[in-house]
């Protein structure tokens, strides 16, 4: 009697035990710009990247050399690139 108790004691344990897991973490969910419209800096952020904003002249500064660019960006009034 006292082994069967024992093994359902034990029973209970491994089955509230493996219950008792938490989920994974879901991937975040990025608002996407319209078709032909530059990223927000909340789309930006919310793909882990940064903008880099145009100086305007004949220099165009993008991404750095380690970086991907992942799209045109807009702050405020200013054109740029979404880089990672």
């Amino acid at each position: 009697m006292l082994s069967a108790m024992r093994k359902a004691f034990v029973l209970a344990i491994v089955l509230i035990g493996c219950g008792s897991k938490q989920p994974p973490p879901s991937k975040k969910q990025c608002d996407s710009p319209e078709q032909g419209q530059a990223m927000t800096q909340a789309m930006c952020e919310c793909r882990e990247g940064r903008i880099v904003l145009s100086t305007g002249g004949s220099v165009e500064l993008h991404c750095e050399a380690d970086e991907s660019e992942l799209g045109p960006a807009r702050l405020n009034d200013r054109d740029g690139w979404c880089c990672k």
